[in-house]
């Protein structure tokens, strides 16, 4: 009989029991069965993702802009660098991509083809993600783009989106600081509580 075809780690759960027992045969490994018994606790927004990383140090970094934006482009969930130390206290760079296990083919060939790199590594991790969606409100100075994220109904953070506040300084010739100090004020009118209800909910 077969009882599972795979394993992994331990599911988000409130264990309730936990049973133990031992087969009659004797095989080369320990027959022995183990059973938990519980109650999800996983949340309602996370997700599992491959970590995948390598440690660079001579490769020319006018190549990482490239690299970056063609793995965006790609679909990815986020790519990162880090300065780091190697042995003999050599600078490199450790370069972190974050995707779906689905992509890790796509990922990996890219790497090898577009980077120095002669390995890479990768582990499986869970992240939660709050739920969000990009709203645009009127401000003095025009239109804004605002990232809009909240957590079980409250709002945690509204964020403008730079792009378009670096639109209207420069159409409207004054300082970009004066658009952000704009966007932080309306920033507040919205966050002081307030519940998010009614806004369509999207994952990235």
């Amino acid at each position: 009989m077969t009882l599972g075809s795979s394993f992994g780690n331990l599911p988000s759960m409130r264990v309730e029991r936990i049973g133990h027992g031992a087969g009659r045969d004797d095989l080369p490994h320990p027959n022995v069965l183990r059973l938990m018994i519980g109650t999800s606790e996983t949340p309602a927004r996370e997700e599992r993702v491959m970590v995948v990383e390598t440690n660079i140090d001579d490769m020319n970094p006018q190549f990482y802009d490239y690299i970056m934006e063609q793995m965006l482009k790609m679909g990815i969930k986020e790519v990162f660098l880090t300065p780091v130390f190697m042995k003999k206290n050599r600078p490199a760079t450790l370069l972190t991509a974050i995707c779906s296990l689905g992509q890790m083919p796509v990922v990996t060939e890219f790497l090898f083809r577009e980077t120095t790199t002669i390995g890479l590594r990768w582990r499986e991790e869970r992240r939660a993600l709050a739920d969000r969606e990009t709203r645009s409100f009127d401000t003095k100075y025009g239109k804004i783009r605002f990232k809009v994220a909240w957590w079980e109904g409250n709002v945690i953070n509204v964020s403008p989106e730079y792009e378009d506040c670096k639109r209207l300084a420069l159409e409207r010739k004054i300082p970009l600081k004066e658009v952000f100090e704009e966007a932080k004020r309306l920033v507040a009118t919205i966050s002081k509580g307030r519940r998010v209800t009614g806004f369509l909910k999207t994952r990235r």
